[in-house]
């Protein structure tokens, strides 16, 4: 519906740039000058529109500024060839909505290019199509239909009949591209991701390029921004026969697939993965959610980890240099350390120096993704005897070996547990 929106609001504002600029049809040359630029415009503001909108759901701003380019350039170019087209051919059959179709195909072309994908802008042709030839059959019915009223009402030899018609099949034009390149999209799609924790938490991404990059990186196909322990390209999804597999792109922090880390796995219907400090869940339509959760998982050190990445080809940005990850320093004698034994951090060692504060929103223990966990949950602190820890007067509580705790020292060997992860001191 978003896209429909802006499709149409695309297409308004041609019309009202343009529209104040028509010249009399019986001036010929300067009607057709006047159409050229006029279907360049349309074509560029409901490509533009589109583009932007798109590249916003894609999640950042390099997607969208791509988008507006994209489909501004590619639009324009559409619209100028195909009113154009349409002319001839409404010349020659006296059905105008064959030339729309065309140019609304090439701008749903555009649209389908934001997304980097092939199976996208074929999705987005389709729409176009359908989109394009819905406004110009509309132009015909209204211009049919209110053309007589407006030359008596006009009253003068070569009457403007075009007002009424413009309007209503610009606006439709944009509406029916952005409305049914959505609907086909939608229609066509097999596989796509949601965020169900984190940041712009419900959102959906596709999964239909050939190999789907997850990471911080604002040209990834699914980008995971606010976390620093993401990498710009961190895991892959891409599908391998009947199966859908994601491999961890040989990150520090690896991936989890429903809880259990791993460096590579099989997908099924409403497995979750986590990604730092991100939930998701693969979806695929009409299949059944799986009644056992499926994964492979690997120990970091096995060399084996280096296989999924030795397959990926790579691309311009994986080249690029970023930042580097922070990892966790190793502990020392007089550094304690936590140790994750479950959940998504399992494996994880985290040193304890000094005095922190680990909760939903604090600390440099990252547990964003426990809604049990309450914002300042607990305060940790190294000493001689262990680690000090002291609740915070969180919602659910901490408990130490299984105990409920307002402050207690837990040894090396014992657990302390905050939320669903039980964490070992050692």
């Amino acid at each position: 519906m978003v896209l429909a929106i802006a499709g149409l609001a695309g297409g308004a504002l041609a019309f009202f740039i343009r529209e104040p600029f028509v010249p009399p049809s019986s001036d010929l040359i300067n009607y057709r000058t006047w159409e050229t630029f006029t279907g360049l415009a349309l074509g560029a503001l409901i490509g533009l529109c589109l583009g932007v909108v798109s590249g916003y759901f894609q999640g950042s701003t390099k997607h969208m500024t791509k988008g507006a380019l994209l489909g501004g350039i590619i639009g324009a170019a559409a619209g100028a060839v195909g009113i154009s087209f349409g002319n001839v051919l409404y010349g020659i059959t006296g059905i105008r909505f064959l030339g729309w179709a065309i140019m609304g195909g090439v701008i749903g072309l555009a649209e389908g290019a934001v997304g980097m994908s092939w199976k996208r802008a074929y999705y987005g042709l389709i729409g176009g199509i359908l989109g394009g030839a819905l406004g110009g059959f509309l132009f015909d019915v209204v211009a049919t239909v209110f053309g007589p009223t407006l030359v008596s009402m006009q009253r003068v030899e070569q009457a403007e009949v075009g007002t009424i018609p413009r309007a209503i099949g610009f606006s439709m034009t944009g509406l029916g591209i952005g409305l049914l390149i959505g609907v086909v999209e939608a229609i066509a799609r097999k596989a796509w991701v949601r965020l169900v924790l984190g940041r712009n938490e419900g959102k959906d991404w596709p999964i239909d390029a050939a190999q789907t990059f997850l990471g911080r990186a604002e040209d990834a196909h699914v980008p995971l921004r606010g976390d620093m322990n993401v990498a710009p390209f961190h895991a892959c999804i891409r599908k391998e026969g009947p199966s859908w597999m994601i491999y961890d792109m040989q990150t520090p922090i690896g991936i989890a697939v429903n809880g259990q880390p791993t460096r590579q796995a099989t997908l099924n219907h409403g497995d979750t993965f986590q990604i730092g400090t991100h939930t998701l869940q693969f979806m695929l339509k009409g299949a059944p959610a799986p009644a056992t959760p499926s994964y492979t998982p690997q120990h970091p050190a096995t060399p084996s980890h280096a296989q999924p990445t030795q397959q990926f080809p790579a691309t311009p940005s994986q080249t690029q240099q970023h930042p580097a990850i922070p990892q966790p320093n190793q502990a020392t004698p007089s550094n304690p350390q936590l140790k994750a034994m479950n959940g998504p951090l399992a494996g994880q060692s985290f040193p304890i120096h000094g005095a922190i504060e680990v909760g939903r929103e604090s600390g440099p223990i990252p547990l964003g993704f426990d809604a049990q966990v309450s914002r300042r949950h607990a305060r940790i602190e190294a000493t001689p005897q262990g680690i000090q820890v002291t609740d915070l007067g969180s919602t659910n509580g901490t408990q130490v070996n299984g105990v409920p705790i307002q402050s207690q020292t837990a040894k090396p060997g014992e657990t302390i547990t905050i939320g669903h992860t039980t964490f070992r001191v050692a």
